[in-house]
């Protein structure tokens, strides 16, 4: 499982992550209690998070596991290795969830009403959530979302997500997934 929140101001960010995976473990379903997490902040707030507490099985990705010029890159293929390899994504509002659809991952978010002008106030919230049926799994809060989670990571995350492959096919590849992108690109440039 992975979350990311985009850019909302740290100390919300950082409340908001410890409340959900305090929520994670104290959940009566063992899928999740014993789930290995990885939070990956803001690429440009990572350092801040270098004295986050949040308990067993959580790997924060704040980029000091690379040092020079490796580390303007970090967050790219950290990302990448990420949702590549998690059985869920979880957002509050953030691009990441469109690029873990892209892998075909499941997508969670849930409506935190202090993240609304970041969130469901926002054109990008809406077609993450509502364009071709939405990319994410939308809960209106923690309960609803550890319900959501625990059943798709109780199926062992494997295989492609359908719902992530129809939101990709509409909103990002509308031309097709087989079609090559680079000569559509340059075709409109």
């Amino acid at each position: 499982t992975g979350l990311g929140c985009g850019g909302q101001a740290l100390a919300e960010e950082e409340a908001f992550v410890v409340e959900w995976i305090r929520t994670i473990r104290a959940s009566a379903s063992p899928t999740l209690r014993d789930c290995g997490i990885v939070v990956r902040p803001y690429p440009d707030k990572a350092r801040q998070w270098l004295d986050v507490r949040t308990g067993e099985r959580v790997f924060i990705m704040t980029g000091k596991q690379w040092q020079g010029p490796r580390m303007a890159s970090w967050s790219n293929q950290g990302l990448y290795e990420a949702l590549y390899h998690c059985d869920a994504a979880v957002g509050i509002n953030t691009s990441a969830m469109i690029e873990a659809g892209i892998l075909s991952k499941p997508v969670f978010t849930v409506v935190v009403e202090r993240f609304a002008d970041g969130q469901s106030r926002t054109l990008h919230f809406q077609y993450l959530t509502r364009f071709a049926g939405g990319l994410a799994n939308v809960a209106a809060d923690l309960d609803e979302h550890c319900t959501q989670l625990e059943r798709v990571l109780a199926a062992g995350g494997t295989g492609r997500c359908a719902r992530s492959d129809r939101f990709v096919q509409a909103f990002v590849r509308p031309g097709g997934l087989e079609r090559p992108v680079v000569p559509v690109v340059l075709d409109k440039i």
